[in-house]
């Protein structure tokens, strides 16, 4: 699958829900389905870290190779490398309960992960996990491997993330500062989180309703 129309690589390029491509395998009357879950990485990375791609295709059953498997052609366009299908399904399997409910379980863990990354992009945590192997027909066991994807205009959104995840561990922490389980290392993080969160004040005002005994 092919996407070089401006129209199509924006498309492709802003998908707000796991896309999972099928492949039908008339001969044996069966299908195979592929996650497209690294196309993120080639669309956050741009063509060589460079550029946004001329053109972005999808190709089932090329293997990654190296991980996330993105291959940045000469000519300025990307393959997404989809590797072997997360499931083979066939038209016994259709009719046979347990089979469906084990491809419905197999397919939830490998949207999970589609759904984890994409909520992510959109909340400007540019960071990308997968499986580093998996087996067809089998959940891929949970994400193991991640990239991590940066640039300039992102800045804004990092630091917004930034104030409001350290004030999540302030409140956290000041709430059971006695609890035996956050003496060490929080004892000394303490003092280094209330600093950053003086500065993260001043940058986005907002976060003072939210954090408590900061000025104590």
């Amino acid at each position: 699958m092919v996407y070089e129309k401006p129209h199509e690589l924006e498309w492709i390029e802003h998908q707000e829900n796991p896309l999972l491509i099928c492949v039908a395998d008339r001969g044996s009357t069966a299908m195979d389905v592929y996650s497209t879950w690294n196309l993120i990485c080639a669309v956050q990375g741009g063509w060589r870290g460079q550029k946004r791609a001329s053109r972005i295709a999808l190709c089932p059953g090329e293997c990654w190779g190296e991980w996330p498997g993105v291959r940045n052609n000469p000519d300025g366009s990307q393959d997404v490398l989809l590797d072997k299908p997360v499931i083979r399904i066939t038209h016994d399997q259709v009719f046979n309960e347990k089979s469906t409910t084990q491809a419905a379980e197999v397919l939830a863990g490998w949207v999970s992960i589609d759904r984890e990354n994409i909520v992510n992009r959109r909340a400007g945590l540019n960071w990308v996990v997968g499986p580093r192997a998996y087996e067809t027909g089998k959940p891929p066991g949970g994400p193991d491997v991640a990239s991590f994807y940066w640039h300039p205009q992102n800045l804004h959104k990092c630091v917004v993330n930034l104030g409001r995840c350290a004030t999540a561990v302030w409140n956290l922490v000041e709430q059971q500062r006695r609890h035996p389980a956050v003496q060490e290392p929080w004892k000394t993080g303490i003092p280094l989180i209330r600093e950053l969160l003086l500065w993260m004040r001043q940058m986005d005002p907002n976060l003072g309703a939210f954090i408590q005994n900061l000025d104590n």
